[in-house]
């Protein structure tokens, strides 16, 4: 029998957190230079941990087996939190932006991603009081039931505090059906070309939503 714990606090092990983004992304599709990968996956993550104000995680026999973060209206962030994780990020971000042309053009690349995202918040004119912003599973661990319960005990966090919905961003590179398999309308959805010169993908993103049902 395994042992289960879920947890509402940030993930104590950085290198557990690093090996399961490196598990859920797959950044090798954008370039083959190690380090450049190394810092994509890097970059995100810090740039994750910074922006999130509620995090839950799950640990199957002792190792991370999944994570949640979100940015709920209201909620406070950790007091040590920028500056245990602001100068992580910095410093993949200047890997990125002075290792070479097309470093250069994969961190532009990634700031038009976020801009994309923007205007689907847009698209949708909608407020909402909560974005779930990062959401993994380790594919070790699927089927288990592990990301249903994550996404259930972030639901009901957000219905004790009164929230009455939120949403996300997927895309064509992720498991996007596992949300409309959990009750989420798709809202609305752009195409864009995510890479560099040599590497490009087509990607479609998405914006999902969902109402919390009254308990």
């Amino acid at each position: 029998m395994k042992e289960i714990r879920f947890e509402s606090r940030n993930a104590e092990d950085i290198q557990q957190l690093y090996e399961l983004y490196k598990d859920g992304w797959d950044f090798h599709r954008l370039s083959d230079h190690k380090g450049i990968v190394k810092h994509l996956y890097k970059g995100d993550m810090y740039r994750s941990l910074l922006s999130q104000n509620h995090m839950q995680t799950v640990y199957v026999d002792g190792d991370l087996a999944g994570v949640l973060m979100a940015k709920v209206k209201g909620a406070k962030k950790h007091r040590l939190q920028n500056l245990r994780y602001l100068w992580p990020m910095i410093k993949s971000s200047l890997y990125l932006g002075f290792h070479s042309r097309r470093s250069r053009m994969l961190l532009r690349s990634i700031g038009r991603f976020d801009k994309m995202c923007d205007k689907l918040l847009k698209d949708t004119k909608k407020k909402f009081d909560a974005e779930l912003t990062h959401f993994i599973t380790h594919s070790r661990y699927r089927g288990m039931g592990l990301g249903k319960k994550l996404i259930e005990n972030f639901e009901r966090h957000l219905q004790s505090r009164g929230a009455q919905n939120y949403y996300l961003y997927s895309d064509t590179e992720s498991n996007y059906g596992f949300y409309e398999y959990m009750g989420f309308l798709k809202e609305a959805k752009r195409g864009m070309k995510i890479g560099d010169t040599e590497k490009q993908l087509d990607v479609t993103l998405f914006l999902y939503s969902k109402t919390l049902k009254d308990r």
